[in-house]
């Protein structure tokens, strides 16, 4: 029996096995307890995979706690508690709700985020008029004194000076935000005059050297120029420039990394791929490699023709279809 607040639907195997006629037939046949979680249960009872319990962690209500303790195994019991500890979805299934009441068990999660929402004052606003409205129908059937109604509108104040705080802290930091945001692009303005591309060269540097040509390379900081082999695609890695691929002579093999293979084509080692099966990547030549098992002997250069750098050549290469011509 599964809990139905989280779930993930295969919908395209639930439409090729059932109807949704048949689907409201079982729903409306009988007065289920758990209503529609007791017609999904009833439903896929044979047709459903477990999710880890941290996927929908229950809040603690109703003494929930120690009824899990008390009727259900020790191994799902101890799975609660871990889940607890480390949620992943927190389901807040009971009352009070979090945003009623922030003492409940695991509202400080609820507002954190809520915090960074920007429904997080209507929240504050929308608790305050519960609470006030709470008492001042506890004080219409005398249920509380006035002094105690006076302390809790001097709390309310307080909280909502809190909430006023932060709200301005807020609009502080999102304009420090924005001043940064400007200079960054005052920035980016300048250094594109610099790092300029004009007739193969750089702006202020150094004429590409021949084969190559001069490239504006969008990064993920700046935008900046590089000196790259014609015909080749730019490539970028977080603030920095694009590296000039290491040339290399067609049909050439090598290790690189401790274990991966490449071969060259076009002049550019533009192929990687792991040895697999336990295999590791040996260089028998300046010019050839081969995937071999760690105990293998000592294997030969054989690249000498076609046949050899065939033979040498990773099925893995193979596979990919990129065996350089002979």
């Amino acid at each position: 029996y599964f809990q139905a607040g989280v779930l993930l639907f295969n919908l395209k195997r639930i439409r090729q096995k059932y109807r949704s006629e048949d689907l409201f037939s079982i729903a409306t046949q009988r007065r289920w307890k758990f209503q529609d979680q007791d017609v999904l249960n009833y439903v896929f009872s044979n047709d459903v995979l477990y999710l880890d319990i941290n996927w929908n962690t229950l809040y603690e209500c109703f003494n929930r706690g120690e009824r899990v303790e008390k009727y259900t195994s020790t191994g799902l019991s101890k799975q609660y508690k871990e889940a607890k500890r480390k949620p992943w979805i927190i389901h807040y299934a009971g009352t009070p709700k979090p945003w009623d009441n922030m003492e409940v068990d695991m509202a400080h999660y609820f507002w954190k985020y809520a915090k960074t929402s920007p429904f997080f004052e209507i929240l504050i606003h929308e608790m305050n008029i519960k609470k006030f409205n709470e008492l001042k129908n506890n004080i219409d059937n005398g249920n509380i004194r006035e002094s105690d109604y006076k302390n809790v509108l001097s709390q309310r104040d307080e909280l909502q000076c809190h909430v006023n705080e932060i709200i301005s802290q807020r609009d502080e930091l999102q304009c420090h935000v924005n001043e940064i945001i400007s200079q960054r692009d005052e920035l980016q303005y300048h250094l594109n005059e610099i790092y300029k591309c004009e007739d193969h060269q750089w702006k202020l540097q150094e004429k590409c050297a021949t084969g190559n040509n001069c490239e504006i390379v969008e990064g993920l900081i700046f935008t900046e120029a590089k000196c790259v082999k014609e015909n080749v695609d730019a490539r970028f890695t977080k603030g920095a420039m694009v590296e000039v691929p290491e040339e290399c002579e067609d049909g050439e093999l090598k290790c690189d990394s401790g274990n991966a293979l490449m071969y060259c084509t076009n002049g550019f080692w533009n192929y990687k791929e792991v040895c697999k099966n336990n295999e590791i990547c040996k260089q028998i030549s300046p010019t050839n490699a081969v995937c071999v098992s760690p105990d293998a002997a000592d294997i030969k250069d054989t690249s000498a023709s076609a046949e050899g750098v065939s033979a040498t050549m990773s099925p893995i290469a193979r596979k990919a279809g990129r065996m350089p011509q002979a």
